[in-house]
Formats: C-alpha cells, structure tokens, sequence
C-alpha cells in the first residue's frame, strides 16, 4: 500500500471517529432550532459552597447545578431535580476540591486548594470553546455547554 493511500485511510478513520463523538455529543444535549434555552451560567461565575446563593437553576426552577460538600474537606458539582435529595449527577470525587469555577476559555472546573492551579475535575472544553462557549442550566433537566447553538458538552441528565 503506497504511503499516499495510507494517508488517506487514516484520514478517512479519524473522519468516522470524530463525526461518531460530534454525532454522540448531540444525541446526549438536544438543542432546539433556536438554540440553547434555559438559565445561563455568567461566564466567570465561583460556586463556594452549598449556599443556595452558589445555586444555578433553571427557569422552571425544577433544576439546580450546586455545589455538594461531601464531607469537611471535599466538595462536587451536582445536578438536582424538583428540589430532591437524589442527586442525578456528579462531577466525580476528589479528595480536597474546595470549589468549582465556569471559567472565561469554556471549561468547568473543580478545583483543590484555593488558587486555580489544581484541577481535580474538568468538562475539558477549553481546547473546543476558547471564549466562544455558554453554560446553561436547561429545563429538561440537562446542563449543557454549547458553542453557538451546538453542544460540546452535557451531564446527560435531560428528561430523568
């Protein structure tokens, strides 16, 4: 097989897989016709706590990403339907995260410690967004990242 040929069979692979990811990424967000709907997360915004003040919830008011002490010294985000105890999402535990930040190049970030140099979870979507994505916190139930009307991340959680 000429070296040209090849190339072009590896071209064609890494085409399936990423139109696979693109394809499976929108399966998992649905964005209407018009966009994105629902509450946007402002862009720089800390979640600190479990206060309902670090709260963002959706316009129905039946969804809320927080942030979840999971015992004295770790929090997470989490999503939460109709004000239940059930959590329907996490953004994984990790020992010492003490907040989480809907950062400026479109990544979600939990962070250990107090100075932003430690993640110990991310959407890692910063390489997708540069400064182009929006956070929002759906009425269906999903938190979605998009960029422009497309999603490029979800927690899945839509319609649960």
């Amino acid at each position: 097989m000429s070296s040209t040929t090849k190339r072009s069979y590896a071209r064609t692979i890494f085409t399936a897989i990423v139109g696979t990811c693109v394809a499976l990424i929108a399966l998992a967000a649905p964005a209407s016709a018009s966009g994105p709907s629902g509450h946007q997360v402002p862009v720089g915004f800390v979640w600190q706590n479990n206060s309902s003040i670090y709260n963002q919830t959706s316009p129905n008011g039946r969804n809320v990403l927080s942030l979840v002490q999971e015992d004295p010294a770790t929090v997470e985000l989490a999503v939460r339907h109709d004000n239940s105890a059930a959590l329907s999402w996490l953004s994984g535990y990790h020992f010492g995260a003490r907040y989480a930040v809907w950062q400026h190049d479109g990544n979600l970030v939990v962070y250990i410690g107090s100075n932003n140099t430690n993640p110990a979870w991310a959407s890692n979507t910063s390489g997708v967004c540069g400064n182009q994505c929006t956070l929002w916190v759906q009425d269906d139930g999903n938190v979605v990242i998009y960029k422009g009307s497309a999603p490029v991340w979800a927690t899945g959680t839509n319609n649960l």
